[in-house]
């Protein structure tokens, strides 16, 4: 079989080499379920396009049986940017941190509900960051929520009672 090369277009910027890949993998997802007699579907949870100094793309879903699947949704519906239908990624802003800096901060997760991870986090760190370099350094109010969103889909995966 031969499969039509992406047009050129799709490698014009980060965003849309992001898109063309995460077609890709639904289209890989879709090839490797669609088999007679399966029962099992991918199920899209969220896609997140992020640059901590190599462009990243970043796709979560999940293989469930197709008899479940409205269940299965209600359980991911929490996840923030849950969205079932494969829009495209979703941009966060990741600052560039060490290992050991991220690691401080990871420590930290999650933060209280209604509280702005970021201003609790930049204290952390350790040094003196201005505003300038907060931009520079990117958005450290949406790593806790991408981390925690993270930590709470595979809670959500792994605990079989909740998803049968």
């Amino acid at each position: 079989m031969s499969w039509p090369h992406p047009p050129g277009s799709a490698f014009a910027s980060p965003a849309a080499f992001a898109r063309m890949v995460q077609l890709m993998v639904q289209r890989a997802a879709s090839i490797a379920l669609d088999t007679a007699g399966s029962d099992r579907d991918f199920l899209h949870v969220q896609s997140a396009r992020y640059d901590d100094n190599t462009q990243m793309l970043s796709v979560t879903g999940v293989v469930f049986d197709r008899t479940r699947e409205e269940t299965t949704k209600r359980m991911l519906g929490s996840v923030r940017f849950a969205d079932f239908t494969w829009p495209e990624p979703h941009q966060i802003s990741v600052p560039a941190l060490t290992v050991k800096e991220r690691h401080r901060l990871e420590q930290l997760l999650p933060t209280e509900r209604g509280t702005d991870p970021g201003e609790i986090l930049y204290p952390e760190l350790g040094y003196h960051m201005t505003k300038a370099r907060r931009r520079r350094s990117g958005n450290l109010s949406n790593t806790p929520t991408t981390i925690a969103n993270i930590h709470s889909l595979f809670g959500l995966l792994f605990d079989r009672r909740r998803l049968g």
